[in-house]
């Protein structure tokens, strides 16, 4: 509260951020405009110069500008499928040799469930505008 008060960089930051006036985000989303569905080609993208951090913070950005959308919708599905893999290896000793109506198993399938579940939901929403435009 008393940076807030005293220092006029953090007053207007918090200021800015509270009224959503976001310099990188907005940077960021103009990379993301900026590629379109192919890119614009490796090395190629602008935004990267101006977007604070591009290496570390907003790498998925330069990655939308340089390679496009379809680019990203890939590797958005590679991690899912890595997450449901994940859920599938957890899966398979959580099940060797267990007793029928055993409740602990019962809870740990049910959270392997819900990893697997995660993976396909991030592969669906990669997937869903490809789906919706070719038909």
């Amino acid at each position: 509260m008393s940076s807030y008060q005293h220092f006029y960089h953090v007053k207007i930051r918090i200021d800015n951020f509270l009224e959503g006036k976001t310099y990188q985000v907005s940077k960021s989303l103009q990379s993301f405009e900026s590629g379109g569905f192919w890119g614009k080609g490796p090395g190629e993208g602008f935004y990267k110069k101006s977007l604070p951090d591009a290496h570390s913070d907003f790498v998925f950005a330069v990655a939308a500008e340089e390679y496009g959308a379809l680019i990203c919708s890939v590797i958005i599905i590679i991690y899912g499928l890595i997450i449901s893999a994940i859920g599938a290896l957890i899966m398979i000793p959580s099940v060797n040799g267990a007793v029928f109506g055993e409740t602990q198993v019962f809870y740990y399938v049910l959270i392997v469930l819900f990893i697997v579940g995660l993976g396909f939901s991030l592969q669906q929403t990669a997937a869903n505008p490809f789906a919706v435009s070719l038909g």
